[in-house]
């Protein structure tokens, strides 16, 4: 007996296999399109079980080290948008069970359908027709959810022409890329093409499937160990035979990435250092072995009887050591970090308050003086090199609140926090690494690199803060 599922993909014109990332190893259908941004609708239809899932999400394919909003500006073309429409469908899943491997029907265990790549077009009457077009698709779907918000038998011939109106305005709206999507409940993720565009190499149809996977990543599962922004954990790898190497092709070469690849997140996290890298790598291990239990233990097999055979080619990882040794580093880092705030906390208590001691004695012995009139006394003291610019700071007092408070900030976020925990939350990534980068490129000699890095981190920071104060200053005025 054939596995019909591998019949789906196995006649592509180009096949890739990935993993979704979860825990349970049973990704809720029902729960797609927690992404932020993404236009979504998911209902029941028909009297069996049968769900209808579309996806509309516009993304920002941006590697560039500032703000999506200044990268858009710069290269329109990076915005893209994409768009999902499926159904579930039965499938059979494998269960090990004493060393057997036994399929069990899942009637709702495969998301089916088609994902289309819509690329910004070239002329301004393109861009118009395909705003159009998918501002249509919008409506469609908003139509059906207001219509039938439970969804249910009365709502599948609603539904079913709904996905053909869906279809039909995709393939209208301009020049597109379309590609088959099979998800499973598992998180195994089959993506090909049926026809592939004529005009485009396999490395440009390899780049469309990579990103049309991590849309896929990111409306179906939520990004809880990692930055959104960066899903690049798990990857998509090309379904085809290595002449050199058969032990690494088709259904083991995938399996085979992915558990590498989260073995090295793991490690990356670990050297990278900080309680929050290390908390989230025990959740990238947590990955790891509910992915070795859900799809290490089978290969597909189209020849087998049962569509499957055991997976014996790759070896599991014990992550049991690892995970005692994490938590003991976070438990030392942990009180490390306490100690230095404790530690830092004393000392800026103790400089205010020794500053306000010699102050206020200062004050005093100046005040018990015999003055003349217009004359400074005999015996007046100062603060030394303070005094000069002692003017200056009771100039304003706000403003030099406000300065003190940016300086001993920075000074946290610079060594205190946990690994630059973050004044300016998304923006604080941003500045870390851009600042790293240009240290590493200025000099190779550690010691330069992180006076480099301390010097324009410490200008971004000011920099930053000074744009919020013409801000509210110019507000204000």
């Amino acid at each position: 007996m054939a596995n019909n599922e591998t019949v789906l993909w196995s006649k592509g014109a180009r096949r890739y296999a990935g993993w979704i990332p979860n825990v349970r190893s049973h990704l809720s259908f029902s729960m797609i399109g927690a992404a932020r941004g993404a236009a979504t609708l998911t209902l029941p239809f028909r009297s069996r079980p049968t769900r209808a899932v579309v996806v509309l999400q516009r993304r920002d394919i941006n590697d560039f080290p500032w703000p999506n909003r200044l990268s858009r500006w710069l290269y329109p073309d990076i915005v893209v948008n994409w768009l999902l429409d499926a159904e579930t469908a039965p499938v059979r899943l494998p269960v090990v069970k004493d060393g057997e491997i036994t399929p069990e029907y899942d009637r709702q265990g495969m998301l089916r359908g088609r994902i289309y790549f819509l690329p910004r077009q070239e002329t301004r009457r393109d861009r118009k027709r395909q705003k159009a077009a998918l501002e249509g698709i919008g409506n469609v779907a908003a139509d059906c959810r207001e219509a039938y918000p439970a969804g249910g038998p009365e709502a599948e011939q609603p539904l079913l022409a709904m996905s053909s109106t869906i279809r039909s305005e995709a393939e209208a709206s301009g020049p597109h890329v379309a590609l088959e999507l099979a998800l499973l409940r598992t998180g195994e993720c089959r993506l090909w093409y049926d026809n592939a565009p004529e005009d485009m190499t396999n490395a440009d149809l390899d780049l469309i499937a990579q990103q049309a996977y991590y849309f896929v990543k990111d409306v179906v599962h939520s990004h809880t160990h990692h930055d959104p922004s960066s899903d690049q954990i798990t990857p998509l790898t090309v379904d085809e035979p290595w002449p050199h190497e058969p032990e690494h092709s088709h259904e083991v070469a995938w399996r085979r990435e992915t558990l590498w690849s989260l073995s090295r997140e793991v490690e990356r996290l670990n050297r990278e250092g900080g309680l929050a890298n290390q908390r989230r790598s025990l959740g990238i291990i947590a990955y790891a072995e509910a992915f070795q239990a859900a799809l290490m233990t089978h290969v597909r097999d189209p020849d087998a009887d049962i569509g499957f055979s055991r997976g014996t080619v790759v070896h599991d990882y014990d992550f049991k050591h690892l995970k005692e040794s994490i938590r003991a580093d976070i438990e030392v880092n942990a009180t490390k970090l306490a100690q230095g705030l404790q530690i830092s906390i004393a000392f800026v208590a103790t400089t205010i308050s020794v500053t306000a001691l010699v102050s206020s004695l200062v004050s005093t012995h100046n005040g018990g003086l015999a003055r003349r009139a217009g004359a400074v006394p005999d015996g007046t003291i100062d603060v030394g090199v303070l005094g000069g610019a002692l003017p200056y700071l009771a100039w304003n007092p706000v403003v030099t609140g406000v300065v003190v408070t940016a300086l001993l900030l920075i000074f946290m976020s610079m060594f205190v926090f946990d690994k630059r925990a973050g004044i300016l939350n998304a923006w604080q990534r941003v500045l870390s690494q851009f600042a790293r980068a240009f240290a590493g490129s200025v000099s190779d000699k550690p010691v330069r690199q992180f006076y480099v890095d301390l010097v324009l981190h410490l200008a971004l920071l000011l920099g930053s803060m000074g744009l919020v104060g013409l801000c509210l200053w110019g507000a204000f005025l």
